[in-house]
């Protein structure tokens, strides 16, 4: 088993390195650093991670997905449950990250962390509630099956006000459905999710199924332009701007693909047509925004996705 360095829980400032695919990298770029509320010591470095290597955790992400998609729902859950069983091994040295780094209070970062693992848990039990449903067609001897299917790669922007758990309620939706994420921290709290990885780094069968960026504002605008879904918590005003940006890199997307089509000598379809159906796709992806994740809805929202190939905004439930 990969044992947590004693520095990440101690004083000793510690240099901090992205995850992607299953290893920690350098970024080659500048650094940002985390400081101790109450004193105003140095607690770390961390990486600013520019578009490149946002590019790079993306396309690990994504070829991660397919395969952690084709694993049964209840395979998924059984690597969920060793990753909360790992937070447990280490309850204590994480409540103690969470003490120097936000300020909390001892007691409160402690239920912090059991709550994380137990949030876990619970999604792992949803693996048995992926459900999808049998319509009823117009039309003699014919029938419909909805099915749900992962978004794809997911991004995961955190706040700084309650850090640990929010990585679960981002984290474990996405993966028990079969979507791989990318988790983006708040630079002012970003150390409490490199124990959390390196506990990853004891199932190698994780690799690039979950996927951790660090930097500012930058960073996320970089993750937000490349995934399929988002899953954010944050202030009203910023995230008016991840959705407007999201949207607007979808319909870049839809407009590529709508291009390339086009060229095809079988296609028929008229341009009139084509535009009829992207300004449906693009109002019924504003309707998928407004819904709310939870794990079902979550893969409820890649099967209106699979009809508007306008990938939707996964909100989490937070």
């Amino acid at each position: 088993m990969t044992r947590i360095p004693a520095k990440a829980f101690q004083g000793e400032p510690q240099d901090y390195r992205n995850y992607i695919d299953g290893a920690f990298v350098e970024s080659g770029t500048g650094v940002i650093e985390v400081l101790n509320p109450a004193n105003g010591r140095l607690l770390g470095r961390i990486p600013d991670t520019g578009p490149d290597q946002v590019d790079a955790a993306v396309k690990a992400a994504r070829h991660a997905q397919a395969g952690w998609e084709r694993l049964p729902a209840i395979e998924r859950a059984g690597y969920l449950r060793q990753v909360s069983a790992r937070l447990r091994e280490h309850r204590l040295e994480l409540a103690d990250v969470i003490v120097k780094e936000q300020g909390k209070v001892r007691g409160l970062a402690q239920v912090e962390v059991d709550f994380t693992a137990d949030y876990i848990d619970y999604m792992a039990e949803w693996a048995r509630r992926i459900e999808g449903e049998v319509l009823t067609s117009d039309r003699p001897n014919e029938t419909m099956l909805l099915l749900r299917k992962p978004i794809g790669v997911v991004a995961g922007i955190l706040p700084w006000n309650f850090p640990f758990f929010l990585i679960a309620r981002k984290m474990a939706p996405a993966l028990v459905t079969g979507n791989t994420i990318v988790i983006k921290p708040s630079e002012v709290t970003p150390r409490f999710v490199a124990p959390l990885v390196r506990t990853l780094a004891d199932i190698p069968e994780l690799a690039g199924i979950v996927t951790y960026v660090q930097g500012d504002g930058a960073t996320g605008a970089a993750l937000v332009d490349r995934v399929d879904g988002i899953c954010f918590t944050g202030s009203t005003a910023t995230g008016r701007k991840v959705r407007r940006q999201h949207r607007q890199a979808n319909a870049a997307k839809a407009r590529r693909a709508r291009k390339a089509a086009s060229r095809l000598p079988a296609n028929a379809t008229s341009t009139a047509r084509m535009e009829g159906r992207a300004r449906a796709a693009s109002r019924a992806a504003m309707a998928s925004m407004t819904s709310p994740a939870t794990t079902a809805s979550a893969s409820r929202s890649r099967a209106t996705a699979s009809r508007t190939r306008i990938p939707p905004l996964l909100r989490s439930p937070c």
